[in-house]
């Protein structure tokens, strides 16, 4: 949840073509890093050891967890009723490559040839409903957990 917030305070910063590289890699790292717990948050209340969750073909790789999350039954739980499952699958196509090889971390853009997300307007339901069905699997996601 802390890494959710994060990103929100960075959205407005946002902008490669306004000069501002290291917010919008600022904001798709810890937006990574939002998607990345939450899954593992999920896969942990269906118990998955810290082990499995280490694993290195799960560490930082979206599209794996993505895969074991729904495996897992993630969307039979109830989320937001206009955000569909293929809106957190889109997410995961545009960040997840980069994500996974640190592009982010150390602001590498590969001459821009990949995808970002460009607003925030469809972001937050996405993460709200991943937020909610996580917490609707009986899995406590809070600050002070």
């Amino acid at each position: 949840m802390g890494h959710a917030n994060a990103a929100r305070i960075l959205s407005p910063h946002l902008g490669l073509s306004e000069g501002k590289p290291n917010a919008t890699f600022a904001f798709h790292n810890v937006l990574g890093f939002a998607v990345e717990l939450y899954l593992k948050a999920f896969l942990s209340g269906r118990g998955w050891t810290v082990e499995q969750l280490a694993d290195q073909k799960y560490a930082h790789k979206l599209d794996a967890l993505l895969t074991a999350s729904v495996q897992a039954g993630l969307f039979d739980y109830a989320g937001l009723p206009n955000v569909r499952p293929s809106a957190l699958e889109r997410v995961v196509q545009i960040i997840g490559p980069r994500f996974a090889d640190y592009s982010y971390r150390y602001i590498d853009d590969d001459n821009n040839r990949y995808d970002y997300v460009e607003s925030g307007e469809y972001l937050w339901p996405i993460l709200d409903d991943l937020h909610v069905r996580i917490e609707n699997s009986g899995v406590r996601v809070s600050l002070s957990a």
